[in-house]
């Protein structure tokens, strides 16, 4: 298996994300109450809220062929393909999976807004596992530059990477969070979302001021991690311009966050700031996925030969 059906998917995965912002944005996620009809029609009169509803549930039945076809080329393939590869792409079906039944239960049962928080993190790991295949079958088939002669310090940059990458998803939760609970509109005394839950309290200032508090701290604990991750990057030698359009890119987010927040949660304006953050999430799985395959170049990762790894030496990706 190459990187190209991988890409093509991971790239879908980026797109339908974007859609389901829209989505949450506009409040027409109960548009459709029933699932996976709409109004108990496979396709309903597609005019308003309802042709962005029924888009999305479009977009998300393509990605979920995309991701079964890359699973059934792994089966297919499984004798010549890597531990790595196959782990990565049973992680993707089964955050697939995951993401399909929360999805349909939240718009089967009306659960409440702060439920959606979870199917979230769920298309976020989905995302950043299809990153990680693509960079990795993209490695093995040769792409990437070499590592710099005379780099080093690989164990920290690497340590420096995964802490990140980790900041990254649990402010992108945190974020979630501050959105679905409906703190983001009590704040402006709105409560548009969570009524399309069929919620009509909204949270207390006070929640919703410490939510909104600890987003932005969450925020700067990210910056900083990013921050370390450059300095890292620098010293070692290795991944400095990627360190460093991540640590623009966090910065950038955050300027978007206070711009969506100015503008009292415009619809664009939280959109991009939601498009940013799955960015963010999909760069730092390449960033972990890349750094992993340097340290394997430069064997400070032990190297198992392609037959321990379960591909045949004769067998070149494409």
């Amino acid at each position: 298996m190459g990187y190209r059906l991988p890409l093509i998917t991971t790239i879908a995965i980026y797109v339908l994300m974007v859609m389901g912002a829209l989505v949450v944005g506009l409040n027409a996620g109960f548009v459709c109450p029933d699932w996976p009809l709409c109004n108990g029609k496979i396709i309903p009169p597609l005019e308003g809220l309802v042709l962005v509803e029924y888009t999305h549930r479009l977009a998300a039945a393509a990605v979920t062929f995309l991701i079964l076809g890359v699973a059934a080329v792994t089966w297919v393939k499984r004798k010549s393909l890597d531990r790595l590869t196959k782990w990565l792409v049973v992680a993707g079906v089964v955050c697939l999976f995951l993401q399909v039944s929360v999805g349909a239960l939240i718009v089967v049962l009306v659960l409440p807004g702060a439920v959606t928080t979870i199917d979230v993190g769920i298309s976020m790991a989905l995302l950043a596992s299809f990153t990680a295949l693509t960079v990795h079958r993209w490695r093995l088939a040769g792409g990437g530059r070499p590592v710099a002669e005379g780099a080093s310090g690989g164990d920290r940059l690497w340590k420096a990477a995964w802490v990140t990458a980790a900041a990254t998803y649990a402010e992108v939760i945190v974020g979630g969070y501050f959105r679905h609970t409906g703190a983001g509109e009590a704040l402006f005394d709105r409560g548009a979302y969570l009524a399309s839950h069929q919620q009509f309290i909204l949270p207390s200032k006070v929640f919703s001021t410490i939510l909104f508090a600890g987003h932005g701290l969450f925020g700067m604990l990210l910056a900083g991690c990013a921050v370390w991750f450059f300095a890292e990057a620098v010293r070692s030698g290795r991944r400095v311009k990627g360190a460093l359009g991540f640590l623009a890119l966090v910065l950038l987010e955050m300027a978007a966050g206070v711009v969506a927040f100015a503008l009292e949660l415009d619809l664009a304006a939280v959109t991009v700031h939601w498009s940013g953050a799955a960015l963010l999430v999909g760069y730092a799985a390449y960033l972990v996925t890349s750094i992993w395959h340097d340290r394997r170049t430069c064997g400070e990762a032990p190297a198992t030969p392609a037959s321990a790894r379960g591909e045949r030496a004769d067998t070149v990706p494409v």
